[in-house]
């Protein structure tokens, strides 16, 4: 379904009845597992309560829609019942021509680029720290602005990833290119005053390696259409282009979160925004970023990442620190300062989805690993996450 020429959308939106509502941080946090009504204000808490009491239970439902999240093959899916709780946050967003809905804006547009080839959103809900006391639901049509590779048939809603793809695939670094030469450069009048001073006698304008669709695509040169026809040669199938995959069947990059969980067992090497997804060591997860860190936990690993990249979610607001992690930040309060003022910072979905992408593409490995292995070895070496699970465990028992 394409947008019109009028850039208008060509149907309405589909019918949506039932949206996730909203649901304030100290409620949101409410534990769904069959008879239990534990409660709590962070997702860690909430994590670490369904990791201890419930990790073998079949049955959940979420307490605020009543989504079932039960897994039918074995336990819950802890991971999948925290993220459906972003669906309660402040950001929600649907398609415009089905009912696929998700927190993450980027997600939606994806989603609306793959499946349907559309351009529009709609937000739901889009909630300032002002609107909280009282919170609006809004739907607004948003237009989404997909990248497209001048060279190739890629394209991309992240303009971070048609970068990527313009410097591993075709070797090209900036946006803006000489038609006559192999000069580049990330600012078009830096192009235009080049061909001015050193091809005079050329007719060409500036020549664009990637763009949108609101900027017009210049006429490719020769130069360019060799590359294309060679471009259009490559095996490229419609999955590949969708998901973004490249290189070798060995190697990838840019591939999305589920299709990591199905990619081959000779994929060694999955490359993201970040860089690398790195590869743990037998059965110890390891940061792709330092290449020392080692850890048995995933909550240790994704901490660590999120500090690495310098990534915190929640701020003194009267001091200047911050942390990915709310106890923390708690904490501080308590040894600095005499009550709690904490400021909820915004979430960056391309840091989160990175993350998450090397834990799920390193599980793999490990879980591999482990069944090749005779028995399975205890956490060795930098790992001291088995001596704080304990204590916490012990401080539950006791509390």
């Amino acid at each position: 379904m394409r947008p019109n020429e009028n850039d208008e959308p060509v149907s309405k939106p589909a019918i949506v009845t039932d949206v996730p509502k909203y649901v304030q941080p100290k409620e949101r946090f409410s534990c769904g597992a069959y008879k239990c009504k534990y409660k709590c204000s962070t997702e860690n808490v909430l994590r670490f309560h369904l990791e201890t009491f419930h990790s073998d239970d079949t049955k959940y439902k979420c307490t605020h829609c009543h989504e079932d999240l039960s897994n039918e093959k074995g336990t819950i899916d802890i991971r999948q019942i925290l993220e459906h709780l972003h669906m309660h946050d402040r950001y929600l967003y649907r398609c415009y021509y089905c009912k696929f809905i998700h927190y993450a804006k980027e997600k939606v547009e994806q989603h609306v680029l793959n499946k349907h080839d559309g351009s529009y959103i709609i937000a739901v809900r889009e909630m300032s720290h002002e609107q909280l006391a009282a919170p609006v639901v809004k739907k607004e049509v948003k237009k989404v602005s997909v990248w497209y590779c001048s060279i190739c048939k890629y394209r991309s809603i992240v303009k971070m990833y048609i970068i990527i793809h313009m410097k591993n695939k075709h070797n090209l670094d900036s946006q803006f290119k000489c038609p006559v030469c192999p000069y580049t450069s990330d600012t078009r009048q830096n192009v235009s005053n080049h061909l001015k001073n050193e091809h005079p006698q050329s007719t060409c304008d500036v020549v664009y390696t990637y763009y949108t669709k609101e900027k017009k695509r210049i006429a490719a040169t020769n130069l360019f259409i060799n590359q294309k026809k060679n471009a259009d040669t490559d095996n490229y199938s419609s999955e590949k282009q969708t998901y973004g995959f490249e290189g070798s069947n060995n190697n990838v990059e840019n591939v999305s979160l589920e299709m990591i969980e199905q990619l081959d067992a000779e994929v060694i090497n999955v490359t993201g925004i970040f860089g690398s997804l790195g590869k743990p060591y037998k059965a110890e997860y390891v940061c792709p970023l330092c290449n020392t860190f080692k850890t048995c936990e995933v909550e240790d690993i994704t901490n660590h990442l999120y500090e690495e990249l310098d990534y915190s979610r929640y701020s003194c607001m009267k001091c200047d620190f911050t942390s990915y992690i709310y106890d923390a930040i708690e904490k501080h309060y308590v040894k600095e300062h005499l009550f709690q003022e904490i400021k909820i910072l915004p979430s960056n979905f391309y840091i989160e989805d990175w993350v998450k992408k090397v834990i799920s593409f390193q599980s793999r490995i490990i879980a591999s690993n482990k069944s090749t292995m005779s028995s399975t070895s205890p956490c060795v070496g930098s790992c001291s996450t088995d001596s704080i699970i304990k204590k916490k465990q012990e401080s539950v028992k006791h509390g």
